[in-house]
């Protein structure tokens, strides 16, 4: 599997879920997305899945990204710059639960919601924004390896 492929299907199905009156452009490049990308790559799983597992991470990282420029809004930024960045921010929130919801990917959305919470208050706690971000495709693949060695590894590989 190309990983510049996979990244190209999670945009493609990202900009179907995501509204254009939304105003979000996707980051054409972004090594996070790679480097997560290349982490699902060994993983036997059906690569919808890989496309659909990638694009909850991206919308969780952006939204995370999105939240913590808030900071930043409220120091140099008119008051619609804030509201746009807390809007932006839950706005992928909704967009990852309701596409993770629509493929059937229950397990997932429990097991990150109890992520992004530890990651937010990591961030309240002070930890930095690379050090916190760093935390979610640990969490992604804690969640892979649980599912594996419950299932025994279903190897759907399907392109």
């Amino acid at each position: 599997m190309d990983d510049r492929r996979l990244i190209q299907d999670m945009q493609q199905l990202l900009n179907q879920q995501l509204s254009h009156e939304a105003e979000i452009q996707l980051d054409q490049r972004c090594d996070a997305l790679e480097q997560m990308a290349a982490m699902l790559h060994p993983y036997p799983i059906p690569y919808v899945r890989k496309v659909v597992i990638l694009g909850c991470y991206y919308l969780l990282h952006h939204a995370i990204l999105r939240h913590r420029e808030l900071q930043d809004c409220e120091a140099d930024h008119p008051d619609e710059s804030l509201a746009k960045t807390i809007l932006d921010g839950d706005y992928m929130l909704g967009v990852y639960f309701q596409m993770a919801n629509l493929m059937d990917e229950n397990r997932l959305i429990a097991h990150l919601t109890s992520a992004y919470k530890r990651i937010q208050i990591k961030l309240i706690h002070g930890t930095s924004i690379e050090d916190a971000l760093a935390l979610l495709p640990q969490e992604i693949i804690d969640f892979l390896e649980g599912e594996s060695s419950k299932s025994g590894g279903d190897t759907d590989e399907a392109a």
